[in-house]
């Protein structure tokens, strides 16, 4: 198994309670172990789309090896993927797309 980190920038979906609640998009820190980036890339975009959002990037998708090489807010999540295979922090979520 392989450990990975993403920078994930999001969407609601139509529908979504993020929707109803006046958001449009966000962003995520995601971590996860799985065989490969291929089966973390989907794993992260069925997770999203069970909450209510998209994936519309995922930054560079970075191997991990070990916790040391995560900042003090992540460094703990790595720990908790031998409990769940997918960790995410705080969702920061936006009202306004400037885009």
């Amino acid at each position: 198994m392989t450990d990975f980190a993403v920078m994930v920038h999001l969407r609601v979906l139509p529908g979504s309670k993020a929707e109803a609640d006046g958001f449009c998009g966000g962003y995520v820190w995601i971590l996860g172990r799985y065989p490969s980036e291929l089966d973390f890339r989907e794993q992260v975009a069925r997770h999203l789309d069970e909450l209510g959002y998209v994936a519309v990037e995922l930054a560079d998708i970075l191997v991990v090896v070990n916790a040391s090489e995560l900042n003090d807010e992540l460094a703990p999540l790595y720990d908790h993927l031998d409990l769940y295979p997918l960790q995410y922090r705080n969702f920061h979520m936006y009202r306004n797309d400037d885009a």
